[in-house]
């Protein structure tokens, strides 16, 4: 904005919650189970499966070949299943951590309103974290279908120190391990496939470098998210 002397806003009470939609970032597991279902899903499809299958044809030196099938087989599957299955463990016990924290603030602000109103439980939320003066950045989404979504839930840096936080964090730094070592060795995957040049073109290899570098960019938020440390900068 230019300099102002006054500003006015319409619709003000909506501010804080399109600040935190347009200026933060959003994590999901369902939105990272998409990336890595693109990459390979329980049905058998997705773009490794039709790198493996074209691996037959491709002009690669020696055992390259059967070496490449071998890594996607023996490296990368494990790697995918257990990254699903963190995701799935990870946000159940972030979720507990935030509802716990939710109904506590609930708790609190019915006690500071003289006990007028009485706290309702709270659905599983989708959480915000605004420290710093940094923009919020927002992450989960309700456990249960067709649970109602509140409004996020401001964590500051002295929040991320509750103990209630403790379990929430060990399980978004498993969810970051696990998404990491699949990055890598997508990665790795990558870079001995691409010698054969067919395959620099292909809309499968390119998916599945994409999927390496969008790993990457979760690992990071949700380290950065969960980190109290760097909350605090």
């Amino acid at each position: 904005l230019p300099p102002y002397s006054l500003l006015v806003l319409d619709e003000a009470q909506n501010v804080e919650e399109a600040a935190t939609r347009f200026l933060g970032s959003t994590l999901s597991p369902r939105g990272i189970k998409m990336i890595l279902h693109r990459v390979y899903d329980q049905h058998g499809h997705g773009a490794l499966v039709a790198l493996e299958n074209a691996l037959a044809g491709l002009k690669l030196p020696g055992g390259e070949r059967a070496a490449l099938g071998e890594f996607i087989r023996r490296q990368i599957h494990p790697a995918l299943a257990d990254a699903e299955l963190a995701l799935d463990s990870g946000f159940e016990a972030i979720t507990r951590a935030y509802e716990a924290l939710s109904e506590r603030a609930a708790a609190a602000g019915n006690k500071a309103r003289g006990g007028r109103r009485r706290a309702a439980p709270s659905p599983a939320p989708e959480s915000a974290q605004e420290a710093g003066g940094a923009a919020p950045a927002a992450i989960g989404e309700p456990a249960a279908t067709g649970a109602t979504s509140r409004k996020p839930l401001r964590l500051v840096a002295a929040m991320l120190q509750d103990p209630v936080m403790a379990d929430a964090q060990a399980a978004a730094h498993h969810i970051a391990s696990n998404l990491e070592l699949l990055a890598n060795r997508l990665w790795q995957f990558v870079q001995r496939a691409q010698v054969a040049e067919t395959l620099l073109n292909n809309r499968d290899f390119m998916s599945v470098r994409a999927a390496c570098n969008s790993l990457r960019d979760r690992t990071l938020a949700i380290r950065d998210f969960f980190d109290p440390v760097s909350a605090g900068e």
